[in-house]
């Protein structure tokens, strides 16, 4: 009797031991859409977080400067508002993580998919420590709201490095970083 499963030419039916690759396709092939995906928004993420980060310390130390004018010349006794300057301190860690981030895991290295990650959950952190900060310190409870309107721009601001942290810590990430050609 002759049919597909007794035809040795015939592959598609015969089961393979563990999962190898279909027909076609090196175990070494990878789909690199993801760890490209992670490291342009990474780049990006990178960029404007570096942006951020130089506005908000001309920002800081204009206000600084301003601060000493109205005392006449004189160093002011009032400390600038620190929240800035953690605005500055976050962005310019988060830029230069993802920023480091996303050229690394373009040279298909390990260190690269870390530093991704780290800088989204310093980015994550960045976006939202703020608004749960100013809901601790009030002595009111602002308005749902004016709540919700702070949490879901938080959440907006977050988009992007959580966006690329993600990514990067898919296994497929991992397997295109193991694919490359040595």
């Amino acid at each position: 009797m002759t049919g597909p499963l007794n035809n040795p030419g015939y592959h598609a039916l015969r089961p393979t031991s563990g999962y190898a690759a279909p027909s076609g396709l090196s175990p070494q092939s990878s789909n690199n859409g993801t760890a490209l995906a992670a490291a342009i928004i990474g780049l990006l993420g990178g960029i404007v977080a570096t942006v951020l980060a130089v506005n908000s310390y001309f920002a800081w130390r204009n206000y600084v400067e301003m601060m000493d004018e109205l005392n006449d010349g004189m160093p002011s006794s009032i400390v600038p508002d620190r929240s800035l300057f953690g605005y500055v301190l976050a962005f310019a860690v988060m830029g230069v993580l993802l920023l480091a981030g996303a050229g690394l895991l373009f040279a298909r290295t390990q260190l690269g998919r870390v530093l991704l990650i780290i800088g989204g959950a310093v980015g994550v952190l960045a976006a939202f420590v703020p608004t749960l900060g100013e809901l601790t310190e009030s002595d009111h409870v602002p308005e749902l709201g004016l709540l919700v309107l702070q949490l879901f721009m938080s959440a907006a601001l977050a988009f992007v490095p959580a966006a690329a942290a993600v990514l990067a810590a898919l296994p497929a990430t991992g397997r295109w970083i193991d694919a490359r050609p040595r």
